[in-house]
C-alpha cells in the first residue's frame, strides 16, 4: 500500500514545475480550482504570473458546490472552457 501525504505530494509537484518552469516560461497557464472552490482562488497566481507576462485565464465553469459532482460531467465543460478561450483571445492564434 502507497501512503502519501498532502506536504509531500505538493513538495514533489513543485519540483517538477521547477525543472520545467524556465523552458516553458512563455506558455499560457489555465487556472482549474480545488474542489468546493472557486476560480478566484487562483487570483494570487493570476497576479503573479500576470506581472511576469505571461497568459494567465482561471477558469470558472463548476464553481463551489458543482465542483463535487462527478468528473464526467466536469471534463466537458472543461474543454468547452479552454475552447472558447483560445477561440477568443489572439494569444492562442499560433496554437
Amino acid at each position: 500500500m502507497c501512503r502519501f501525504t498532502v506536504p509531500s505530494v505538493l513538495l514533489s509537484c513543485a519540483i517538477a514545475l521547477a525543472g520545467v518552469t524556465s523552458a516553458s516560461s512563455n506558455l499560457p497557464v489555465f487556472f482549474f480550482h480545488g474542489v468546493t472552490s472557486t476560480y478566484e482562488a487562483g487570483d494570487n497566481f493570476v497576479a503573479n504570473l500576470t506581472a511576469e507576462g505571461r497568459t494567465v485565464k482561471a477558469l470558472s465553469f463548476c464553481d463551489s458546490s458543482c465542483s463535487i459532482e462527478s468528473l464526467l460531467t466536469q471534463i466537458p465543460e472543461a474543454v468547452k472552457a479552454v475552447r472558447e478561450t483560445v477561440a477568443n483571445n489572439s494569444v492562442f492564434d499560433d496554437g
